[in-house]
């Protein structure tokens, strides 16, 4: 197994190594006449306690600014130490002060930066996914800390947080958990995609109280599967438009994905730097509610339309499932961003965006 040993030998600087500390004959236990100890690299480690998964090791540098992999390497039989932050090292700006690693489902290792946001490391070593993600918290709430445990359920690993934020000009601190995303079989009422949210459930009312803890704050709500337009809280109650027999009710948490610039060849080589320009899209949807659709980059996006004609009226329109195909709002770019978006408390999934471009080879 691997460990992060501090070396306080100098009394004028101090280094920070990684050892992996194991048996020296693998025929007897480990103890005192039975160890080794070898050197596995030199980069310094954060007081932050490195996380397991697998074969593999994940620990931050001393400066907070990278993280590092640590795994053996049988082509030259020894470890090996990758930077996984090499393709996003904006993603740790400020640096990262907490780790904890929630396994079931998704394998994502959750972080708290020193700027108090919230940011994940889906790390999948058996499937080859790594991947970092932003996730900031409603409310401009501030992650002091994070902890993950094994929900009640026992289905899922859950993320708890202790959040700081301004309410109603006094600072609160809140004690939230993540709440698990929507499942195939779940009711559509029960999607919940909001921050610091409670749920009611019960008689059709059209006002909902108990939400003293967001006075002030203007609010997302789900009604009986469907988006509301949001509110104000006052006194503690909002009041809705319509009556509700359950209702999600919280800080608003919008969902934003932005591809990198598309790479969609040319007659003369790449298209990278050259004028090109999207014609249509066709995304590819899991249950999802809505959400618009551009290059995010502040020119106008247009909403999907998901709504299927069979659809009533007075019912929330079905979670939507399958190819969706969309003309592109932008026109003529040398960058070439997909953009999504989703501002709604309902669910979005996007399996695949598949664009159709022409790109022109001279300037």
């Amino acid at each position: 197994y691997e460990i992060h040993w501090r070396d306080w030998s100098s009394d004028v600087c101090s280094s920070d190594l990684e050892f992996a500390v194991g048996e020296l004959s693998n025929g007897e236990p480990l103890g005192p006449a039975n160890k080794r100890s070898a050197l596995l690299s030199q980069f310094g480690s954060r007081a932050i306690p490195p996380i397991r998964n697998d074969k593999s090791l994940l620990f931050v540098q001393r400066s907070g600014l990278r993280a590092r992999e640590t795994a053996y390497d049988f082509t030259s039989d020894g470890y090996t130490s990758s930077d996984i932050t090499v393709l996003a090292d904006h993603i740790t700006f400020t640096g990262l002060t907490q780790m904890a690693f929630a396994p079931d489902p998704s394998q994502v290792v959750w972080c708290i930066r020193a700027d108090g946001q919230l940011i994940g490391f889906t790390w999948n070593g058996e499937q080859q996914v790594r991947g970092w993600h932003r996730h900031p918290i409603g409310g401009d709430g501030f992650v002091e800390s994070i902890a993950v445990m094994p929900a009640a359920e026992g289905d899922r690993s859950e993320l708890w947080l202790v959040v700081r934020r301004t309410i109603n000009g006094v600072t609160q601190r809140y004690v939230e958990y993540m709440e698990r995303p929507y499942r195939i079989g779940d009711a559509q009422a029960s999607q919940f995609y909001v921050d610091s949210g409670l749920t009611y459930t019960g008689a059709a009312t059209t006002t909902i109280s108990g939400l003293s803890h967001l006075e002030g704050q203007v609010v997302s709500v789900l009604v009986n599967g469907a988006p509301h337009p949001n509110v104000t809280v006052t006194s503690g109650a909002i009041t809705l438009q319509l009556p509700a027999t359950t209702a999600q009710v919280g800080l608003p948490c919008p969902a934003r994905y932005r591809s990198m610039r598309l790479e969609a060849g040319a007659q003369d080589g790449t298209s990278q730097g050259k004028t090109k320009r999207i014609h249509k899209v066709v995304m590819r949807l899991l249950y999802t509610g809505g959400g618009k659709y551009g290059s995010l980059d502040g020119s106008p996006m247009d909403y999907l339309l998901l709504r299927p004609s069979t659809a009533r009226m007075d019912q929330p329109a079905p979670l939507f499932t399958g190819d969706k195909v969309v003309p592109w709002p932008q026109g003529y770019t040398t960058d070439a961003y997909l953009g999504f978006e989703i501002d709604q408390p309902t669910a979005a999934t996007i399996v695949a965006i598949m664009p159709q471009v022409v790109t022109q080879d001279t300037r």
